[in-house]
């Protein structure tokens, strides 16, 4: 018997009772939440895989929650926090594999239908219901909702009902690079050193570009001479993850709606991410 899949099929129109945009942390948990709670719930992501900026980067150091009652958010911190790498009392480098693939478990498992691979272009409510106009890979669709929440980090839905209020700011880029000797290290934005037990040692360094879009150009630049560098004197750079952070905030009154529950913005450092999901999940259990 062949297994039944957790994506919807493609339709030129789509109903549900609540469609969730972002298949972040809280997104997906809170999808399952709604589902438990007897509703028909629509998963909607922009990439073909879970987690957000939590899962853009090849590695990535984040605090974990001290204590978890949320049964969900338990379940998924336990699978994540057995591969980490723990840097300090409060922090653990998180592989984001195994949190992706757990997000895919869980999204899979949580009886809400995905939608990945789509784009919102129009959304506005009238009278009882939601109506939000995606772009997909086969085409243009619709989707009617009596609720819809924005569990994204990228300020899509507030920037197609109010554009202007949302102001999105490109941040230095925040790198781990995985070195063999320090000795031979020439003097660079260097903002934090852990040592492993092999010998080796985590650096995460910070750039400043010229311009504002040259953000990477900067680091490679910066990379070859430290590649260079290390080279004659025996050293390698191993691993060079890259981590372009960008932050949007919603500055003065946002748009207010009966039936639509807007992000307006994701205050929080980029070591504080799953503190932030497990806050939403609290805040919103039970849609």
């Amino acid at each position: 018997m062949t297994k039944k899949s957790a994506f919807t099929n493609y339709h030129s129109s789509i109903h549900c009772d609540l469609a969730i945009w972002g298949a972040t942390v809280h997104g997906v948990m809170l999808a399952a939440e709604a589902v438990r709670s007897g509703k028909k719930v629509l998963l909607l992501n922009r990439y073909g895989f879970p987690g957000g900026r939590l899962t853009a980067a090849l590695n990535l150091v984040q605090q974990i929650p001290d204590s978890v009652e949320n049964e969900i958010f338990l379940d998924f911190l336990q699978a994540i926090v057995k591969d980490a790498i723990v840097v300090d009392e409060n922090r653990s480098f998180l592989e984001p594999e195994t949190l992706k693939y757990k997000l895919w478990e869980m999204a899979a498992q949580s009886g809400a239908k995905l939608l990945f691979h789509v784009l919102p272009t129009a959304l506005k409510e009238r009278d009882e219901q939601v109506t939000l106009n995606l772009a997909g890979r086969e085409g243009a669709l619709t989707v009617k909702c009596s609720e819809l929440f924005d569990a994204g980090d990228d300020g899509l839905l507030l920037s197609l009902l109010k554009p202007e209020a949302v102001q999105i700011t490109r941040l230095a880029l925040n790198a781990i690079i995985h070195l063999d000797d320090l000795k031979y290290w020439e003097s660079g934005p260097i903002w934090e050193r852990f040592p492993i037990t092999d010998q080796r040692v985590w650096l995460s360094a910070a750039f400043s570009p010229s311009k504002k879009f040259d953000l990477e150009a900067a680091f490679h630049q910066k990379l070859a001479q430290w590649h260079d560098s290390l080279q004659k004197a025996g050293g390698r750079i191993q691993l060079i993850p890259l981590e372009a952070d960008r932050e949007w905030t919603a500055p003065g009154a946002e748009p207010k709606f009966k039936h639509i529950r807007l992000s307006t913005g994701i205050e929080s450092e980029p070591d504080q991410l799953l503190l932030y999901s497990l806050d939403a999940v609290k805040a919103h259990t039970m849609l």
